[in-house]
């Protein structure tokens, strides 16, 4: 059986490397750069999972997964929030 994750996220470099991960291990790929794509792709398609960027412009992580939630096609969703710490 063939698992499939849709990513999320609007770095691109980020992205990419997530998809190398999936595929090396035998997932199926998709991927979104936004809250909004991330709920029209859920319609045509439900992924077993959705790794979910946090901080998004325009619609955030949060309220992309708090409308997942709400959809009638939904999928588990795994929140990744990356916090970079300014030098001192």
């Amino acid at each position: 059986m063939t698992y499939s994750v849709l990513i999320v996220d609007d770095n691109l470099s980020l992205a990419n490397l997530y998809q190398i991960v999936f595929e090396r291990v035998g997932w199926s790929v998709r991927r979104v750069s936004s809250g909004q794509e991330a709920l029209d792709s859920i319609v045509r398609e439900v992924p077993d999972v959705i790794l979910l960027d946090v901080m998004m412009p325009e619609m955030d992580g949060i309220e992309a997964c708090r409308r997942i939630r709400h959809a009638p096609n939904r999928a588990p969703a795994v929140h990744r929030h990356l916090h970079r710490q300014q030098p001192a």
